[in-house]
């Protein structure tokens, strides 16, 4: 009798550990969260005929994702992230650029620097799952997870890099993170074809839900990253290659450009969002 009481405990218990969970019977979700990666670079931009440099804080992502619990401490997720990627670098064309117009003299043929870059949009999807920790039930509590990143970005034939020769001396300051330069000469750099941007990232996941009402959870969560790769044909940089160039060349490999664009965006990034469950 013993052993047939211990046999039915066990099968409970198994069923138990293997049962789903849910929050209040609800087993699905929708989630739209916002990426915060924080940012030490300088963006650039042409104002009132002036060559601003501007640091930035952040860089922003967005998110849309669905996520279905398959066990009482796991999860698995869908999604698709978004980033409107501000082309930034501390980089300049190389030095005797030709294609550079309205030189003044020797004194101002030198060194060319990004005036005004490109935005480029970042579209990619992702697949991942959450495993609940220390005793929490999915999808409330805390996890930990992985997650396999997709996208594609690219410089259309619209698009235009305007560089030039500018002020050494600071023209005027508008606060510590902008500097105003008085711009000598410019030129302009164009795409004749479509530059795309393969990239794949495997990062790690770890945060909390919290319920707020019967349906909404809030998630405050971070995402760290452990490997990923940038291609284009047959140029490939992984991520821990990618440190930026001193310099680029106006009739070069601009792939390497957008590379380096596109690395902020996938660094550790602080997530906060709202998930609605049905």
């Amino acid at each position: 009798m013993k052993k047939y009481n211990l046999l039915l405990v066990f099968f409970l218990s198994s069923i138990s550990g293997f049962s789903q969970s849910g929050y209040l019977g609800k087993k699905n979700s929708f989630e739209l969260k916002t990426g915060i990666v924080p940012s030490y670079r300088l963006s650039n931009r042409i104002e009132n005929s002036l060559a601003v440099r501007q640091g930035k804080l952040m860089n922003l992502n967005f998110i849309f994702s669905y996520s279905r619990v398959l066990a009482r401490n796991f999860e698995a997720i869908a999604g698709y992230q978004f980033a409107n990627v501000k082309c930034t670098s501390g980089a300049y064309i190389i030095q005797g650029e030709p294609t550079i117009s309205g030189y003044q003299g020797a004194s101002y043929y030198g060194n060319a620097y990004f005036l005004q870059e490109p935005t480029i949009s970042y579209h990619g999807g992702y697949l991942g799952f959450n495993f609940y920790r220390l005793g929490c039930l999915a999808p409330i509590g805390k996890y930990v997870g992985l997650m396999f990143n997709y996208g594609l970005s690219s410089f259309q034939p619209d698009d235009e890099i305007i560089f030039g020769v500018r002020s050494d001396a600071v023209y005027s300051s508008a606060g510590f993170l902008k500097k105003s330069y008085t711009i000598y000469s410019s030129d302009t750099v164009g795409f004749t074809t479509p530059v795309t941007i393969k990239s794949w990232h495997l990062k790690a996941r770890l945060g909390r839900n919290y319920p707020l009402t019967d349906f909404l959870v809030l998630n405050l969560g971070i995402t760290i990253p452990i490997f990923s790769s940038y291609a284009h044909n047959l140029t490939e940089r992984f991520g821990f290659q990618i440190d930026g160039p001193s310099s680029y060349s106006a009739s070069g490999n601009w792939a390497l450009y957008g590379m380096n664009s596109l690395k902020p965006y996938h660094k550790i990034n602080f997530e906060v969002g709202l998930r609605f469950m049905i």
